[in-house]
C-alpha cells in the first residue's frame, strides 16, 4: 500500500525556504571558489590551460566563446574553475568562429606518435585485429574506431598502447561505466584525455586551424 505523506502549508513553506537557502549557499560557494581561484591565478592551469592559450591567441574572450556554445559567461567560467569540459563543447565553440581543432598524442619516442582528432578524422580503420596475447577491445570501443568519430582517437591510443582498457582506466582513476557512456555518446572529457595521456606517458598537443 502506498504511503501518503501530508504536510501543512507552514511545513511546505519551511521546506521551500530551506531549499532556497541551500541553493543560494551552494551558488555563493561556487562564486567564492571562482573568485579565489581567479585571485590565485589557478583557473584552468592544468587541463583547461590549452583552451585559455587558444582563446588568447585568437583574441577571443570567454564571453565570446560562451556565445559560441550557447553558454552564459558564468557557465564557461565555472568550467574553467572546475578545470574540465567536454571535447564537443570545445569543438563547437571554436567552430562557431571558423576554426577546426585537432590534437595528437606524442610519447617520449619521436617514432611513436598516436594521432588524435577532436573533429571527425578523414580516415577509417577497417578490420581491427588484436595482436597475440592482447586483450580484445570492448565492442563499443571497436565501433568507435571503425566509425572514425570524434573520440576514435581514444580507442586508437589504447589499441596502440598494448594495454588493457581496464588497467588504463584503473590507473587513470576513470570509472569504466563513465568511460563507456562518453564513448557511446561520441564525446569525452578533457580531464579524461589528460589522465589517459599521463598513464601512457604522453603529451597532448593541440592544433587550431581555419576551417576551409
Amino acid at each position: 500500500m502506498k504511503k501518503t505523506i501530508t504536510e501543512t502549508p507552514e511545513e511546505r513553506k519551511e521546506r521551500y525556504r530551506r531549499y532556497r537557502q541551500n541553493k543560494q549557499s551552494t551558488t555563493e560557494k561556487q562564486r567564492d571558489a571562482f573568485r579565489q581561484a581567479k585571485k590565485n591565478g589557478t583557473i584552468g592551469k592544468r587541463n583547461m590551460a590549452f583552451l585559455s592559450d587558444i582563446l588568447k591567441e585568437l583574441g577571443l574572450s570567454q564571453k565570446a566563446f560562451a556565445e559560441g556554445i550557447g553558454y552564459t559567461q558564468q557557465g564557461v567560467q565555472y568550467h574553467f574553475m572546475a578545470d574540465d569540459m567536454r571535447l564537443s563543447s570545445v569543438q563547437e565553440g571554436l567552430q562557431y568562429f571558423g576554426y577546426r581543432i585537432t590534437a595528437r598524442l606524442e610519447t617520449g619516442d619521436a617514432g611513436q606518435r598516436i594521432p588524435i582528432t577532436v573533429q571527425a578524422p578523414a580516415y577509417r580503420v577497417e578490420g581491427i585485429r588484436t595482436r597475440p596475447g592482447e586483450t580484445k577491445l570492448p565492442d563499443y570501443l571497436t565501433r568507435s574506431i571503425e566509425q572514425g568519430g570524434r573520440v576514435a582517437f581514444v580507442g586508437e591510443a589504447i589499441l596502440h598502447s598494448g594495454r588493457t582498457l581496464g588497467s588504463i582506466c584503473a590507473e587513470a582513476g576513470i570509472d569504466l561505466t563513465s568511460f563507456r557512456f562518453f564513448i557511446i555518446q561520441d564525446d569525452f572529457r578533457v580531464s579524461y584525455l589528460y589522465r589517459i595521456a599521463s598513464v601512457l606517458h604522453a603529451t597532448v598537443v593541440w592544433t587550431v586551424m581555419p576551417m576551409e
